[in-house]
Formats: C-alpha cells, structure tokens, sequence
C-alpha cells in the first residue's frame, strides 16, 4: 500500500543514488576518450490481446494494448575500464472492454554499468531502476515474494551499488561497499505492498598471513524503512572477524566470528536484539564440479538462536551443468525445517534447456514465518538459422511456515513464443501467454501478443 510520504522521500533517494552513480561513472569514463564505443538503438511496435490483464477475480473484460517503445545502449571499453549505459521507455495505449482508451509509459527501464581496474585496485559502478505494472512483477522476478500478489497500480524500483578494492595486491588491502534499494508502489490496494529502502554499507581490511592463510575485520550497517501498516524500520551493525586457509588439495576452510546490533522500532515501540553471530564453510573442488558445505549460528534473535546447515553439491556435465543443496534449519520457534535448491542446464545442438527448484524461508515485515517454493523451466530451439521457439514456466508458492497464520498464495505463468528474422535487422515475434493466481482470490488471464521490432547497432 502507497504512503506518500515515504513514496516521495524512496524516489527522491533512489533519484539521488541513481544521479550520483551516473555522474560518477560519466566522469571516469570521461577521462578516456579514445575508447572504442558502440551503440544500438531498438525500435518496438507490440500489440496485446489479454482477457484480464490485472488478474481479478472477475475479468474487468478483455483488454487491447498497442505500445511504441524505443531502446538504447552505449557501451565503451579499453583494457582497463568499461562504461555501459542502456534504456528503454515508450508509449502504451490500451483499451478495457468497450471502455475509453487510456495512455501509459510503456514500461521503462534504465541501466548503467561502468568498471574500472588498475594495478592495485578496482571500482565498480552499478545503477538500475525499473517501473512496471504490479501484476506483470512475477514474469519479471518470480523468486520475489512480493511478486505472487496481483494488484492494480505500477512498482517502480531503483537500485545502485558503488564498490571499491584498494591495494588489492599488497599485504594489507581495503574493501568497501555501498548500495542502496528502494521500492515504491503506486495505486496499489493490498496492504501487503508497501514501499520500502534499504541502505548497506560495508567496509573490510584484509590481512595475507601467508600464501595460503588470510584474515579480515568487517564492519557493516544496514538501514531499511518502510511504509507498511507497522511503519517497521531498523538499524543493524555487524562487526566481525573472519579467518580462511587453503589446504593443497585445494580445499578453503574459512571461520568467522561477529556480533550483531540491531534495532527495530514498528508501531512506535523500539526493540534491541544482540548477540553473536557466525559459522564455518568449507569447499573443495573436484575433476568435475565442487562440494561445499557450512554451519552457521546466529544468536541475535529474540526468538533464540537459529542454526542451519547446509550441503552442497556442483557438477559440470559434458554438455551442462547440475547443482544441488540442502539445509536443515533450526529455530526454537519452528523446529527443524529441511529446505534446498536444485539447478540443471544443458546445451542442445539446437537450442538449450533448463529448470530450477528452489526452496527457502523467510519472515516477513509482519512476523509471519514463510516457505517460499518456485520452479522454472525454460526451452529454446531453433527451428533453421532465421527462426526458432522458447517455451517457459514459472510456478511460485508461499505458504505458512511457523504458527499457520499466514495464507498460501500460488502464481503461475506460462508462455510459448515463436521469432523470426525477417531481414538482418528487422525480427517479428508471436505467442502465447498464460497466468494463473491461487489462493485467497483465483483468477486466469489469456494473452496473445505480437512484436515487430528494428535493430540498428553502430560503431566509432
């Protein structure tokens, strides 16, 4: 649900982040001019048949949307430095039923990338924002919890991250770490979205004991605020020290030890947990692929302490990759609770295929304990050298985890999409979509689309 006044205050510091990042970046890359560039401009004209594009439960009526949008990139690079600025924004207009026509930005999106390294040291610049309708959230992150609501009204979110490695080759190098995230809904009802930022910063000293053995001290502080119905927002400080050796084998042991500070006011009262946190993980490469494996305490709760271990297992395959995990979780309020992630790719002579499985837990802003379950699967084949088919589905459910109070809520998506080159720079795309929400409310969208689009890419 929108409030105002932090809806202002997460544009304006998203704003900020995002300008002081492409400044920073325009004026290092500045300092290179004879760098090669390249750019592509992407002109799209996309027409959209959906039968209940917000997915009510009952289908306000089918909906037809035309769109114009125009893409961009810039990209520059040298051996030593790499600056990337890509966009693309554009015009929707879209008809409900035998309603009135309406107009809207056709989801934009900016990007900036830029990197720099020299001798002892690297910068690197990242800069996102993002705006969409709030219903469309879960083709775009269907491993967002928030994603598996359907709701009218638009997400738009803005991320940067600024991080620097100094004397990165000496006996005692410097790391630090900014970033900041915010979310801001707009015209939105369920009290479950809510705008919200986060600030992270992070600084480390590392110290080469010898070849084989380094240690560091790490001091962090996270600031998040939100506007939801408890008005949550917090202040953590972690201070550590972390110790990792190699063996010959290969195998990197490494330890680390810290104690947390946190404080939490929501409904106007104020809650102070400490305690130490921490854990050991291991990893040792093998001819094909990696084993791993950690336990990690945290004892800062007021909950008590949680523990959870973990299992792993990566395997590079002769034409793909498999991956697993398993972790045990602890908490004194949940018990033990069994949770993994499973991925596996392969490339075909034709195409390539995936699918993922993952598993996880989390408490959200209203002390409710969840479990979070997705699946995606995804196919690509070519049919001859001009044109080819991509299939996917995503499957997401969040369901109680703790004390049962929390409700399930499953989302579905399919697609089927047809592409061709109709000359070197012009493509057309066809398909089909279909949605599916579960839970408290049920409801089922339709769509058929059609994209033509103009690619130019140049040099200087």
């Amino acid at each position: 649900m929108r409030q105002g006044a932090l809806g202002g205050r997460t544009r304006a510091a998203g704003a900020a982040a995002f300008g002081a990042a492409l400044l920073s970046a325009v004026a290092a890359a500045a300092q290179s001019p004879d760098a090669p560039t390249t750019g592509r401009l992407t002109f799209s004209t996309a027409v959209d048949l959906n039968t209940n594009r917000s997915l009510a439960p009952v289908s306000p009526g089918t909906s037809l949307s035309v769109s114009e949008s125009l893409g961009f990139s810039y990209r520059t690079e040298t051996g030593t430095q790499l600056f990337e600025l890509s966009g693309s924004g554009g015009l929707a207009l879209d008809r409900v039923g035998g309603g009135a026509v309406s107009g809207s930005l056709a989801t934009p999106q900016l990007r900036l990338r830029y990197t720099r390294e020299a001798a002892s040291g690297k910068l690197a610049v990242d800069a996102r924002h993002d705006s969409r309708d709030v219903t469309s959230s879960f083709l775009a992150d269907p491993l967002d919890p928030s994603s598996l609501i359907a709701d009218s009204g638009t997400l738009a979110t803005t991320s940067a991250s600024v991080t620097a490695n100094m004397r990165q080759d000496a006996p005692l190098s410097f790391s630090f770490d900014a970033s900041y995230s915010g979310r801001d809904y707009s015209g939105t009802t369920d009290p479950a979205l809510f705008d919200e930022t986060t600030f992270v910063f992070s600084s480390t000293a590392n110290l080469r004991l010898s070849p084989t053995t380094r240690a560091g001290l790490s001091l962090s502080q996270t600031s998040y605020v939100s506007a939801d119905p408890f008005s949550t927002r917090y202040l953590q400080t972690d201070i550590g020290v972390v110790l990792s050796h190699d063996l010959a084998d290969g195998t990197v042991l490494r330890g680390d030890l810290g104690y947390r500070d946190r404080r939490t006011t929501a409904s106007s009262a104020t809650t102070l947990e400490t305690g130490l946190i921490g854990g050991i993980d291991i990893s040792r490469p093998l001819p094909d692929g990696a084993v791993f494996g950690s336990l990690r305490i945290d004892s800062s709760s007021a909950a008590g302490t949680t523990t959870v271990l973990t299992f792993g297992r990566q395997l590079e395959l002769p034409d793909g990759t498999l991956a697993a995990s398993v972790s045990a979780d602890y908490s004194p309020t949940g018990g033990v609770r069994l949770v993994g992630s499973a991925s596996y790719s392969r490339q075909l002579s034709d195409g390539s295929v995936s699918l993922d499985v993952n598993q996880s837990l989390t408490t959200d802003n209203f002390g409710q304990d969840l479990r979070l379950t997705n699946l995606g699967f995804s196919y690509q084949k070519s049919l001859s050298p001009v044109d080819g088919i991509s299939l996917s589905l995503n499957l997401g459910r969040s369901e109680d985890a703790g004390t049962g109070t929390a409700p399930t809520q499953d989302r579905a998506a399919f697609s089927a999409t047809y592409t061709r080159m109709l000359a070197p720079d012009w493509s057309l795309s066809a398909g089909y979509r279909r949605q599916q929400l579960g839970g408290a409310s049920v409801a089922t969208s339709d769509s058929l689309f059609l994209i033509l689009t103009k690619d130019l890419q140049f040099a200087f």
